[in-house]
């Protein structure tokens, strides 16, 4: 009789532990997903608001030349890829017609 409670007892201890390792194992990735969604949340604000600081030069008759050198001034170093009828600077993408912007993508 005092065997059967022991095996009982560890039964019970061992099925108690694996649930609590299942637990552990489940918080731990909820606290990975939780930290990468703050992460990615914090980067697309970051970028947000650099677009937010470009809107007021964003103006219709804005040339090509003239924003590449508002975005070199407003942020020295940063590399502006000025192409025929674009300009990309981090992930945006500045369309012009006729010498003037005519809209924004986002985009890699």
């Amino acid at each position: 009789m005092k065997r059967n409670s022991i095996i009982i007892t560890v039964i019970a201890l061992l099925v108690s532990m694996y649930f609590n390792v299942s637990l552990f194992i489940e918080n731990e990735l909820k606290d990975i997903d939780i930290k990468m969604v703050q992460e990615s949340s914090e980067a697309y604000a970051f970028q947000r608001n650099l677009l937010s600081e470009l809107i007021p030069a964003l103006k219709p008759n804005i040339t090509q030349n003239e924003l590449k050198n508002y975005i070199n001034n407003k942020y020295p170093g940063e590399k502006v890829n000025v192409l025929e009828n674009h300009i990309q600077w981090r992930l945006y993408h500045f369309w012009f017609k006729n010498g003037h912007i005519s809209s924004v993508q986002v985009g890699s």
